[in-house]
C-alpha cells in the first residue's frame, strides 16, 4: 500500500514524494537521523529552485534547514557523516554551516569555563 502512495505522490512531482517518505518514516518510527537524511537529499535535488520561487515553499525550505540544523547541533556523531552535503547546502542555505562538527565549539569552551562577555557600559548618562 504504501508503494502505490509513494507512486502517487511522485506523479505530483518530486517535492510530494519526498515530503510523503520522510513523513512515512517518521510514522514508522524510523530514527530521525534517517529522516533528516532524506530531507538532506530532498533540498539537493536540482528542482528546489524552482521550488523557492512559491513563498509559501521558501518558509517551509527554511523551517526545514532550522531543523537540520537543530538536528546536527544536538548530534554531532550524525553531522560528520554528512558533512560534504552540509558544506554544499551552507552555500544556499547558511544556517546549515552551523550544523558543521567544530563549527561552535570554542563559543562551548568559553561557556563552559564561565567566561562571559563585559558588562556594557552605558553611553552619555
Amino acid at each position: 500500500r504504501a508503494s502505490v502512495m509513494v507512486e502517487v505522490a511522485s506523479r505530483r512531482g518530486y517535492a510530494p514524494a519526498y515530503l510523503f517518505l520522510a513523513n512515512l518514516q517518521e510514522q514508522q518510527g524510523c530514527p530521525e537521523a534517517e529522516v533528516i537524511a532524506s530531507f538532506l537529499k530532498f533540498l539537493s535535488h536540482p528542482g528546489i529552485p524552482e521550488l523557492e520561487k512559491n513563498t509559501a515553499a521558501r518558509g517551509f525550505l527554511t523551517d526545514l534547514t532550522t531543523r537540520i540544523a537543530a538536528f546536527f547541533r544536538q548530534d554531532p556523531r550524525a553531522a560528520e557523516k554528512h558533512v560534504d552535503e552540509l558544506r554544499a547546502l551552507g552555500v544556499k542555505w547558511p544556517i546549515l554551516t552551523l550544523a558543521l562538527p567544530g563549527t561552535l565549539d570554542p563559543v562551548r569552551k568559553q561557556t563552559k569555563a564561565g567566561l562571559r562577555s563585559p558588562p556594557h557600559r552605558r553611553v552619555g548618562v
